[in-house]
């Protein structure tokens, strides 16, 4: 309000609840707060995807390479120096896995000559395979976490517009009641100013004092008195008049 006075337009005008709008000001610097945390939040995501997304061309590349330097191989024992038959090659590599010039008939063949030639193909697949299994669970489960957080700020968002558009609501009602009261209040401000200007006005009118009056009108009969007796009733009744004194006296009294 400029100057400490109210305006006399109030339409554009809202009007809030000391306690409704203390509590938005208090709840701005948590938001702030929140949204840094969220923002912290999502960066730190956003690495660690990064870094498993770099981890998993890796080790795509290092499968389609072959064999990992310093990763597990088998080696041949005592027990496992002759296999025989084709289940054991079946169980390790497959079929389609089987060298050129090895024989499934049923004489020994050592494991030593079919593990260069056959590889660990599938043992990297599946490796692969439960690397991208693991990082999709992972990131369902941060997509269900990040729903669930979204779905609760958004019905907090929803509360505070509910309570600001009632206190908006409110507030409006209260305008419209005040703009009311003082169109109400607009002939009697009108009312008092006019009375005001009258008394003013008939307060600096001169005016004279009863004692004054009552002397004026003694003189004018003593006149009066003294004209019958030296002229005569008929006399006086033709040529006396009531003196200039008498009639302004006489108008002061009608005022």
């Amino acid at each position: 309000m400029p100057d400490g006075e109210l305006p006399t337009d109030l339409s554009q005008v809202v009007v809030m609840d000391r306690t409704v709008f203390q509590r938005l000001q208090n709840r701005i610097p948590e938001l702030k707060s929140e949204v840094c945390e969220q923002k912290q939040l999502f960066k730190e995501a956003r690495q660690k995807h990064a870094r498993l997304k770099r981890k998993n061309a890796e080790m795509g590349k290092r499968v389609k390479a072959g064999v990992e330097p310093g990763s597990f191989v088998p080696r041949a024992t005592d027990k496992h120096v002759e296999l025989k038959g084709t289940l054991p090659l079946a169980q390790f590599a497959g079929p389609a896995f089987i060298p050129e010039g090895v024989s499934l008939s049923h004489t020994t063949t050592h494991f030593t000559d079919l593990v260069p030639r056959v590889g660990l193909h599938r043992p990297a697949d599946a490796l692969r395979n439960r690397v991208l299994e693991e990082l999709k669970q992972e990131q369902s489960l941060r997509e269900v976490r990040y729903a669930k957080e979204i779905r609760q700020w958004d019905r907090k968002v929803d509360e505070a517009r509910d309570e600001l558009n009632q206190a908006i609501r409110g507030n409006s009602e209260r305008m419209a009641r005040l703009n009311q009261l003082q169109e109400s209040r607009e002939p009697d401000r009108k009312l008092n100013t006019q009375q005001q200007s009258v008394v003013f006005a008939v307060a600096h009118q001169p005016k004279c004092t009863i004692t004054e009056f009552m002397l004026r009108r003694r003189s004018c009969a003593l006149t009066v008195a003294v004209v019958r007796t030296s002229r005569g009733e008929e006399r006086d009744r033709k040529r006396v008049q009531p003196c200039k004194e008498q009639q302004f006296e006489r108008r002061d009294y009608q005022r």
